[in-house]
């Protein structure tokens, strides 16, 4: 289950997306150590992410496209995850306008002091809770959530498969 302040990043991207910031903290890099594409290399850079737990101290910043406003660009704390895709937190996507039909977001790390200061300052989900054309909240449940927790909380005669008799049981659950 990914938090609200989480997202998980499949582990092929971690290097591509840390590189700079492996590069960028070593006093004198070994540049034929860490570019490049082979699997030695990407293994090499995620033992350096690792060591130095770039994770932690570097969020990422996601994005979808077209970027029209505050809210569509957000800093979260990485995940490394074996899957091909990006995870968030459904109630995370409001601000990006964004649905679960396939939408095709970026993500950018920051690379500066600055940038990495003021992506935690300014970016994370928790200083974006409400939406600044109009103030409301960014962070709800929006139809699929609602419809999901509908249908696997309906009475056991009008589905099939398992059911549970609340959410809570249904959270536990997953």
């Amino acid at each position: 289950f990914m938090s609200i302040r989480d997202i998980g990043v499949p582990k092929d991207m971690i290097p591509k997306l840390y590189r700079s910031a492996i590069l960028r903290s070593m006093s004198n890099p070994d540049l034929h150590r860490y570019i490049g594409t082979s699997e030695e290399k990407n293994r090499a850079c995620m033992r350096r992410v690792q060591e130095a737990k770039l994770l932690d101290k570097i969020p990422v910043i996601t994005g979808r496209q077209p970027t029209l406003h505050k809210p569509s660009m957000r800093a979260f704390h990485p995940k490394v995850t074996n899957d091909r895709s990006l995870h968030l937190n459904p109630l995370s996507v409001i601000g990006f306008n964004a649905d679960f039909d396939g939408d095709q977001m970026y993500v950018r790390v920051p690379i500066s002091d600055e940038a990495i200061e003021e992506s935690n300052r300014l970016m994370r989900i928790e200083q974006n809770m409400f939406l600044p054309k109009n103030g409301e909240c960014s962070v709800m449940p929006r139809q699929e959530i609602i419809y999901g927790l509908n249908v696997c909380t309906r009475p056991q005669a009008q589905t099939t498969g398992r059911m549970y008799s609340n959410w809570r049981e249904l959270f536990d659950a997953i």
